[in-house]
């Protein structure tokens, strides 16, 4: 998307637009990137430049349209002793009566905005409204105006308009900000594998499209919280995070799987991605650290790391596909918690059943493994030794599944959300599939 620039002159009011509409456009419209106490990578209403400059309303509109053109502005508060009335823009000016009170052209339905606003939020609600400028009060103290203008100026730059991420640049800010404040940071950098057989094949109609679901899946997949995910450029997506090594690891594996799970993006052509992660491992305080050099190192090796996964994945062939969750059924009998477990592979469908005193995610998960024995997919002296949640309250948790193959544990693990047996379920196919051990 091109974005035309918003008219700056303040007494231009003939073919206005709005650019938090443009902002809006470009997908960067949710309040999602806050990341630890405290800190932020989005800028906030009380980082642009405010001006508090108003009128009162029994001034004249020449001289409003003076204090604009002195100030360089397109609105102006509206004030009486110290209570905020309402806003004057300079589009209800042009063409007034010069000598008319300026309370004859005020808006009073201008709904004031706090200086701890996020832009993104603000931009959206200002899309939503068609609003071209809001006033900011502390307090009921008027600090100064928000164009949308500013909003386009300090939100635009910052994001890919194609997917609403945000680029690079921002998680090395990210990565930064955390060094500084001494906490550990992990780099997850996933690189499509044939996303250049997708253009050539389908068109880049079908491409951006590609690059939007793979967007989609890593967003859902990601808490706010503690992840910054960010489009890197091209194919390639990365993901800082606050998550220890082991979290980051898991974490790593389900994005992955989630790529690989997009369906109907090209004709029948599968997408999967390779992923490098580096970091969260330091075991010395850092001395005299240059922190954007360790952040621009860790990306750095992180991508290396995916190059070399795909290039060994190409050397390998492509894996076989996993089978998909189809039916989760669990129910209370006589004998305990029965847990039915249907999977979908290929044209078969794989029925598992597990009956006992289990909690619900380890009976979904024992149905799982049943399913997979049944269906030759998985060794059938396999076990399920542990169902474990991880993770802080109020953030996203990971159910984690330690099983024991041939004689050696495996773990596999995914996000939880609100279903804990249909998660546990996916960690049982990662535990027992991803690695290639069955």
């Amino acid at each position: 998307m091109s974005f035309r620039p918003y008219r700056s002159d303040p007494l231009s009011a003939t073919g206005f637009e709005n650019p938090a509409q443009l902002a809006s456009q470009s997908g960067v419209l949710s309040d999602t990137f806050m990341v630890g106490t405290g800190l932020r990578v989005m800028k906030r209403v009380q980082d642009l430049p405010l001006w508090p400059v108003w009128v009162n309303p029994e001034h004249r509109v020449k001289s409003a349209l003076v204090l604009m053109h002195g100030h360089g502005l397109s609105g102006l508060g509206v004030m009486k002793g110290d209570e905020f009335l309402g806003l004057v823009h300079v589009e209800d000016l042009v063409g007034a009566d010069q000598d008319a009170p300026v309370s004859s052209v005020m808006r009073i339905d201008a709904e004031p905005v706090s200086p701890d606003t996020p832009l993104r939020q603000l931009a959206q609600r200002m899309a939503a409204g068609s609003l071209p400028r809001a006033p900011v009060l502390e307090d009921g103290r008027f600090l100064g105006i928000v164009n949308a203008q500013d909003l386009l100026q300090d939100i635009g730059p910052n994001y890919d308009p194609l997917t609403g991420l945000p680029w690079s640049d921002t998680l090395r800010e990210w990565g930064i900000r955390h060094l500084k404040a001494g906490r550990e940071i992990t780099i997850l950098f996933f690189d499509l594998d044939n996303f250049r057989e997708f253009n050539k094949r389908f068109g880049h109609t079908v491409g951006d499209r590609v690059l939007k679901c793979v967007a989609e899946r890593l967003r859902g997949g990601t808490d706010a919280a503690v992840d910054h995910l960010c489009r890197y450029g091209g194919d390639e997506f990365a993901v800082g995070t606050l998550r220890s090594r082991d979290e980051a690891d898991m974490l790593a594996r389900w994005l992955q799987r989630r790529i690989g799970d997009i369906e109907e993006v090209g004709a029948g052509m599968r997408l999967t991605a390779a992923v490098g992660v580096q970091g969260g491992r330091r075991t010395e305080e850092r001395a005299n650290v240059h922190y954007a050099a360790t952040v621009d190192n860790l990306i750095n090796l992180a991508s290396r790391q995916s190059t070399a996964a795909k290039e060994e994945e190409a050397a390998d062939g492509e894996p076989e596909r996993a089978p998909s969750v189809a039916v989760v059924d669990l129910a209370q009998t006589e004998e305990g918690l029965r847990a039915v477990v249907v999977l979908g592979s290929g044209a078969k469908a794989l029925t598992g059943v597990s009956v006992g005193g289990w909690s619900k995610a380890e009976g979904a998960a024992r149905a799982a493994l049943d399913a997979l024995k049944r269906g030759g997919l998985a060794d059938p002296e396999a076990a399920i030794e542990e169902v474990v949640e991880s993770g802080r309250r109020g953030r996203k948790r990971i159910v984690l599944v330690v099983a024991r193959l041939k004689g050696v544990p495996v773990a596999g693990s995914c996000p939880s959300g609100t279903d804990l047996p249909l998660a546990a379920v996916r960690a049982v196919l990662d535990a027992l599939l991803a690695k290639g051990e069955t």
